[in-house]
C-alpha cells in the first residue's frame, strides 16, 4: 500500500483531465468512479479511483485519489491499494508503480 500527498500549481479540472489523459492512456487501466463533492463554500472537491487489472495473475490494483481545489493550488492525496488472489512475486514494486503515477503525472506543477 501506497500512500502520499502533494499540492500543484493547476485548477481541479486541469489536474482530473492531466490525471485522467495519463493514467488511462498510460496502462491498462479503468477509471472505476468518480464523485463530486458539493459544499457551500467555493472550493470543490472530487473522490477518483481507477484500477488496474493483471490477468494472469488474478491480481487488482486500485489508486484512490481525493483531490480538493483550494485557493492559487490543487490538493492531490493518493492511495494505491493491491489485492491478490494468489501470491505473485514483485506485487510491491507493482503497487509502488501504479501508486508512484500521480506524482510523476503531475511532477512539473508540484509546489512546495
Amino acid at each position: 500500500m501506497g500512500i502520499y500527498s502533494f499540492d500543484v500549481k493547476l485548477t481541479l479540472d486541469e489536474t482530473i483531465s492531466r490525471l485522467d489523459s495519463e493514467i488511462i492512456k498510460g496502462t491498462i487501466t479503468e477509471k472505476i468512479d468518480f464523485h463530486e463533492i458539493h459544499s457551500e463554500c467555493k472550493n470543490k472537491a472530487v473522490v477518483m479511483v481507477y484500477g488496474k487489472r493483471y490477468f494472469r495473475a488474478s491480481n487488482r490494483l486500485t489508486l484512490t485519489l481525493c483531490i480538493e481545489e483550494l485557493p492559487d493550488k490543487t490538493h492531490v492525496h493518493v492511495i494505491g491499494i493491491g489485492g491478490m488472489e494468489r501470491t505473485v512475486s514483485g506485487e510491491g514494486e507493482a503497487i509502488r508503480k501504479f501508486t508512484s503515477l500521480p506524482r510523476r503525472i503531475l511532477e512539473e506543477y508540484i509546489i512546495n
